[in-house]
């Protein structure tokens, strides 16, 4: 809808003030330049609301900006934001019909006070400002909106899309500090944007939406306007104020200082967001070039003026660009740290040789943020391997929430905390009904052994059918349910082939093959005089080399090991929790129902916890064969807080269709790879789990080649591990965070690896 469909009357305003909220007054409207239409409602006593109209579309907006204003008002009730009136009929918004159009419908309180002007930049009304700013920050940690995410013109992470508005400009100067501010944006701060902090930021921290006491023009008393939220770098909400402070000002650089001077009392910037920030500064300043002179190209005149000009932010522009910046250092190298070589001598000496590295050189990163990570000299490394930090290393929801949790309490699990309960009851959530007991462990290793205990117990047997190349873990009794158990030395385990995979012409043939490999088992651990107790399988096939079988097949091969009297049980400990993007678990892209499943490695972002998931009639029958399990640590109050923060952050950054949509394009790039480079046989997987099988010159599988280009990856600055029978699969299985910047860049560094690799006669590292 329009901008001039959407214009609404003052006594229409004032009618639907009345309809909607019950609230009794005169309307006059508000200056603005979005779409909405936006009044002050006056009562008997003067201005008391706000009344704000928008279109259908922007239902979500409003949605997003009423629930923020609550949460930040929650949160930290000393920062005075609006307050969100309800409507009759109890609503956080409304609907609102006039001559056939229905609005949607937005009430605030009104805040008194000053909107500041450019002569309100004092040096401490500046510092005030980033104290503000950092307040709002905090505030919104934690807080996600479905609609955060959306498209919108001021989003200072898409400025390069605005180089299309360029040629609207009016002079040639014009146009070329633009250009020059958006091409620098480009090269110094798009490719940054991954490793810098994200969250809700209020994106519009200017001094007309910073109220100020009339009397104390320097005090602030009110932040309004929270139009422009959305997801962002956590580093715009400074740099966004700053550029409006420092039009005007002799010293613009002194103004950033000081506004990051009282940004940092309360939110500590890290060392590159204090290098990107300046930056910042100049390409919201360009962006405000473009978007005001576009604006007046297409409506010479404009029914309203904005505050900050065009030509003020030029000037500063212009100026900052022939002065350039101080930058501090990209990266900061942590004082103290001893070098990668002291690390592995001390480690030996005192953890034994047991401990392998993942490469030939030594790699020791010390801090990570979202799908970064860093190593001892500040270099930066794209994590697309590790699944452990599962919505991104060093997640503020995630730490804080462990945080607040230790310093209440975590003991011993025989104690009652609500914590708990409420986090099997969200595992729970998530699967089919008839799983209705959760059983907490420290590992997946833990829960694969207490898996074999459980189906054990209930069958009344000891066998266990695995797949050839699988790894459940490292318990005494797991550790067997692999390669291990090929040569008899575990008569209770019998190993199968993984079940055929892909898409086949005849999809029953591929069913009838690996019923058949079922069938040899469970006759192998019957010619041992064994039963099987349970057939335990990773629901991706990662370790087998991500094979994926299509649901026809896999629902033939567990039809047989169930009608032996086997249990099925599914390992989610590397593909669970929306990793496989259709799916929130593995196994539902089957269309079956395990007995047990089984989580570990992510499920809490970092703190050890693992869980089963069963039938009630399952545990009841293990309790009642006196066996008993208890263990200290498992679902404690802090792994519990840590478990809920996750699943905060999947339900509220949309992290499963992330891993389905980011996930399925890299697949889809991988694959064109695939038909560039000799050296890929196939590319396989499923969401942000991905194999890449690597072949010989001679076209057989070689192990040389994958163990060439994880170590080449490194080099790149890119982390990958490895998969498969014969260790020839890179493993592709990042944070659920990763995004089409990261996936680019993962892309582009395999390409060039694998052109090194081809180019060899042997590859390196072999």
């Amino acid at each position: 809808m329009s901008s001039a469909l959407l214009r609404v009357s003052p006594a229409d305003a004032a009618v639907a003030a009345m309809a909607v909220y019950g609230c009794e007054g005169t309307a006059r409207r508000l200056a603005g330049e979005c779409t909405s239409s936006v009044f002050v409602v006056e009562g008997r006593h003067g201005p008391e609301h706000v009344l704000k109209l928008g279109g259908p579309a922007e239902r979500e907006a409003f949605d997003l900006q009423v629930r923020l204003i609550e949460s930040i008002g929650s949160i930290d009730p000393s920062l005075h934001v609006q307050e969100v009136r309800r409507t009759r009929d109890g609503e956080l918004m409304g609907e609102w019909s006039v001559e056939g159009r229905t609005l949607v419908t937005q009430l605030l309180s009104f805040l008194p006070g000053a909107g500041g002007t450019v002569e309100s930049s004092t040096a401490v009304y500046r510092r005030r400002t980033g104290n503000v700013a950092a307040r709002l920050v905090r505030a919104s940690r934690g807080f996600f909106h479905r609609s955060a995410q959306r498209r919108l013109l001021w989003d200072i992470s898409r400025a390069q899309e605005l180089r299309t508005l360029i040629d609207s400009l009016p002079d040639r100067s014009m146009r070329r500090a633009v250009e020059q501010a958006l091409a620098r944006f480009e090269s110094e701060v798009l490719p940054q944007l991954p490793g810098l902090r994200a969250q809700i930021i209020h994106g519009d921290v200017s001094p007309t939406n910073l109220l100020s006491d009339p009397d104390d023009p320097e005090r602030i008393v009110g932040v309004i306007d929270f139009g422009d939220a959305l997801h962002a770098p956590l580093v715009a909400e400074p740099a966004i104020a700053a550029s409006f402070l420092v039009c005007g000002q002799d010293d613009p650089l002194q103004v950033i200082d000081d506004v990051c001077v009282g940004f940092e009392d309360v939110v500590p910037l890290e060392p590159l967001e204090r290098s990107v920030l300046p930056d910042l500064v100049i390409t919201r300043l360009a962006m405000r070039v473009a978007i005001h002179e576009w604006r007046a190209s297409r409506s010479p005149r404009p029914s309203e003026q904005p505050v900050f000009s065009s030509a003020d932010s030029l000037e500063v522009l212009e100026r900052l660009q022939a002065r350039g910046t101080r930058r501090s250092p990209a990266v900061s190298v942590p004082a103290g740290l001893p070098s990668p070589s002291a690390v592995i001598e001390r480690r030996l000496k005192a953890l034994g040789p047991g401990l392998r590295q993942f490469y030939d050189q030594p790699f020791m990163p010390v801090r990570g943020r979202g799908a970064w990570v860093e190593d001892e000299s500040g270099r930066r490394y794209l994590d697309a391997y590790n699944n452990v930090p599962h919505v991104g290393h060093s997640h503020p929801h995630v730490v804080a929430a462990v945080a607040r949790q230790m310093r209440e309490i975590n003991s011993n699990t025989r104690y009652l905390h609500p914590a708990v309960v409420e986090y099997g009851e969200r595992l729970l959530a998530t699967m089919p009904p008839e799983l209705d007991t959760c059983l907490f462990t420290c590992t997946g290793s833990d829960a694969n052994d207490l898996a074999l205990r459980l189906a054990r117990a209930f069958s009344g047997r000891e066998g266990v059918v695995a797949t050839t190349s699988a790894y459940h873990g490292n318990t005494v009794a797991v550790s067997a349910l692999g390669p291990a158990g090929r040569d008899g030395r575990v008569p209770w385990v019998s190993l199968v082939p993984y079940p055929p995979h892909g898409p086949r012409p005849d999809p029953a043939a591929g069913g009838a093959e690996f019923a058949q490999a079922m069938l040899r088992g469970v006759d192998e651990l019957r010619e041992r005089d064994l039963g099987p107790a349970a057939f335990i399988y990773d629901t991706v096939f990662v370790s087998d080399g991500f094979r994926i079988p299509e649901p026809d097949v896999m629902r033939a091969g567990l039809r047989q090991v169930r009608e032996a009297g086997a249990l099925v049980i599914a390992d989610e400990v590397q593909v669970g929790q929306g990793r496989v993007g259709d799916a929130f678990w593995g196994f539902q892209l089957y269309g079956t129902v395990p007995d047990l499943v089984t989580m570990g490695k992510p499920t809490a972002g970092g703190i050890p916890v693992g869980a089963v998931v069963t039938r009630r009639e399952i545990v009841d029958r293990f309790l009642a064969a006196s066996h008993h399990y208890f263990n200290t640590f498992a679902g404690n109050p802090v792994a519990a807080a840590a478990g809920l923060a996750v699943m905060d952050v999947l339900e509220r950054e949309g992290l499963q269709r992330n891993a389905r949509v980011v996930g399925g394009r890299l697949l889809a790039a991988l694959d064109e790879l695939r038909t560039r480079h000799r050296s890929v046989r196939a590319v396989r997987g499923r969401g942000f789990a991905i194999g890449v099988e690597l072949r010989a010159p001679d076209g057989e599988p070689g192990t040389g080649e994958a163990r060439a280009a994880i170590n080449a990856l490194l080099r790149h600055g890119v982390l990958v591990g490895l998969a498969g029978p014969a260790r020839d699969v890179l493993k592709i299985r990042p944070p659920m965070v990763f995004g089409f910047a990261e996936m680019r860049y993962l892309v582009d560094a395999l390409d060039q690896v694998l052109d090194e690799i081809e180019g060899c006669d042997t590859p390196a590292g072999v």
